[in-house]
């Protein structure tokens, strides 16, 4: 296999690895959802998501749906681009300040 170089391997390697941490880590945000969703109605004294699916495992497919269709909503006079693009630019700013630091 010429085509098959180490350099080629290295990246794909780290494409692999890259895969296996994204899956990880949302894994680990659909379970902290759910046992949120869970302890909050604990702590309301409701039930929880435990009414979809098996023991509650199709909540979070329930919630990915309904916010995929979920209405942008702006307001009748203000700017679209600007009452869009303003939470990801104060995201900015606070990040830029992150840079510096004292010593």
């Amino acid at each position: 296999m010429s085509w098959l170089t180490p350099d080629l391997i290295d990246i794909l390697l780290s494409i692999l690895k890259a895969v296996v941490i994204l899956l990880v880590v949302v894994t680990c945000g659909a379970f902290m959802s759910f046992g949120e969703r869970r302890l909050l109605g604990l702590f309301q004294n409701r039930y929880g998501p435990n009414r979809v699916g098996w023991g509650g495992s199709l909540q979070l497919v329930a919630d990915m749906i309904k916010m995929f269709f979920k209405e942008d909503w702006i307001p009748r006079f203000s700017d679209r681009v600007i009452f869009t693009l303003a939470p990801g630019y104060r995201l900015y700013l606070a990040a830029a300040g992150l840079r510096y630091r004292a010593g």
